[in-house]
Formats: structure tokens, C-alpha cells, sequence
């Protein structure tokens, strides 16, 4: 399957001015996504994605860094969504985050 940057085909998919919410849930590849969606970033009014209280997959960044990633590309944290509980660790693993454009009225 080719590979190609989700800022380069949104345009198929979305009018200029519309605005998008991106779901991402691609197993510890999020930040490789969120860099693929560089010009898509401004137009985006929320996203979703999953984050990983524990890292599950190698070379996965933890929920911090995307929490100060997200921070810094305008996105506030809306909302929190258990995922994935190992019951013989009794410990939450992953967790999905919701997050809105901070100051967004959308």
C-alpha cells in the first residue's frame, strides 16, 4: 500500500474553508500522522486519538509528549475515553483523548 501525507489528499475530500475533525487510531503511529497532516493542522477543529499510558508498541511516545505536541499546535483536551485495560496488570493502558481547537466556538 503507497504511503502518501494526509495533507496532501484532503483536498479530495474536504472544500477549502471546511472545517475537519480527524480520527486517529493507527497503533503508536500517531505523531508520524500528526506529522503527515502539517498543513491540515489549521483547519482541523478537533481531532481524537489514541494514547498510550503505558507504551504498548516500539517506539510509541507516551501520552505526554502528545499531550504538549497537541498543546503547542493550538488543541485543548476535551475529553478522556478509557481504552485498552490489561486485567492481569489491573492497569489502564491506553487511553483516547479528544481534543478541540483551544478558543474554537465551532
Amino acid at each position: 500500500m503507497p504511503l502518501r501525507r494526509l495533507d496532501g489528499v484532503v483536498e479530495a475530500y474536504l472544500e477549502p474553508a471546511e472545517p475537519a475533525f480527524l480520527k486517529i487510531d493507527t497503533q503508536g503511529f500517531e505523531p508520524q500522522v500528526l506529522a503527515g497532516a502539517g498543513r491540515l493542522l489549521p483547519r482541523l477543529c478537533g481531532l481524537q486519538l489514541e494514547m498510550a499510558l503505558v507504551p504498548c508498541y516500539e517506539g510509541e511516545r507516551d501520552f505526554r509528549a502528545l499531550l504538549d505536541d497537541l498543546s503547542a499546535a493550538g488543541f485543548a483536551p476535551f475529553l478522556f475515553i478509557p481504552g485498552y485495560f490489561e486485567r492481569k496488570l489491573a492497569r489502564q493502558l491506553q487511553i483516547d483523548g479528544v481534543f478541540m481547537r483551544a478558543g474554537d466556538e465551532r
